[in-house]
């Protein structure tokens, strides 16, 4: 455990959380403070460790006013843990609201949690290479902070439901570029697929990570509507990006703030398209890339 910087207080195996059980999947919740602030943290592992390489983990944030639980269940993310190995680790935000624009008052600052919680995975034994983080909603606003100001840290970036707000592209100049998978549903009531006066347009947010890993053009494909749910998906791909990266973004039409393939859990957020799956598309992306030290 890492207590050099931080004052770790305990580690509990986290039943309280209530995340539905997997087959092969355990639990552990982990608390320490940060900034003077004690903070949570929810480890998804597998209980039997696959082969002898240090695991790959997926730094997973929440939505607006959520948890840790909630967010894996949604999900469904403990399969991810059973069929390949891979650790999920789920933050939870103050009061449940990630601090995710560099133009917010600092009222907390969830950059600097978030660096301790990959200072502890690693701590954990998972790849250091191999560390990835993605979010809903709000998580996605904070994912595409933290890939702004940490993008040494994480291999490649999900968005679902968020885009860039104008004043964090401006500021925004990373080091290096980030591989990034975005979806996004053009009847999205809270985040506006077209931009407004805050926000890009999605489309331009995909623009906006595809210059910063040097890609060039893209192409478009339409993908097969598998179920008759009212939505169809398609795919923007920049593949031809500097150093091998890439940016994907699924575009659900008629889709709404919601994460495909997953329970309709809020139908005020518009539909959940089920002709693809975040949770899958998630992770085939994330494992085609690899951060070196």
């Amino acid at each position: 455990m890492v207590c050099a910087v931080i004052s770790c207080a305990h580690l509990t195996l986290a039943w309280a959380y209530d995340v539905a059980a997997v087959e092969n999947v355990s639990s552990l919740r982990e608390e320490f403070s940060v900034d003077g602030r004690q903070r949570e943290v929810l480890y998804l592992y597998p209980t039997v460790a696959s082969g002898s390489k240090p695991p790959p983990a997926i730094v997973l944030l929440h939505y607006l006013n959520g948890t840790p639980a909630p967010m894996a269940d949604l999900t469904g993310v403990a399969r991810l843990v059973r069929d390949y190995g891979v650790w999920v680790v789920l933050p939870q935000a103050l009061s449940g609201k990630w601090n995710a624009s560099s133009t917010y008052v600092k009222y907390v600052n969830d950059v600097r949690y978030l660096d301790e919680v990959i200072a502890h995975a690693k701590a954990r034994g998972v790849d250091a290479r191999r560390i990835y983080m993605g979010g809903y909603s709000g998580g996605a606003f904070m994912t595409a902070l933290y890939a702004c100001r940490r993008p040494q840290l994480i291999a490649a970036g999900l968005m679902v439901g968020g885009s860039l707000y104008h004043l964090d592209a401006d500021l925004c100049d990373p080091t290096l570029g980030t591989p990034m998978l975005m979806i996004n549903g053009t009847d999205d009531p809270l985040t506006a697929y077209g931009g407004n006066l805050l926000l890009q347009s999605v489309q331009d947010t995909a623009a906006f990570w595809a210059r910063s890993n040097g890609c060039g053009g893209f192409s478009g494909t339409e993908l097969p509507d598998i179920i008759d749910d009212g939505t169809r998906v398609h795919l923007r791909a920049y593949p031809n990006c500097t150093q091998g990266q890439a940016v994907e973004l699924y575009t659900v039409s008629g889709g709404g703030h919601t994460w495909p393939g997953a329970v309709d859990f809020s139908p005020s957020l518009g539909v959940t398209s089920h002709d693809i799956n975040a949770t899958s598309l998630m992770w085939a992306f994330f494992q085609r890339f690899s951060r070196q030290p």
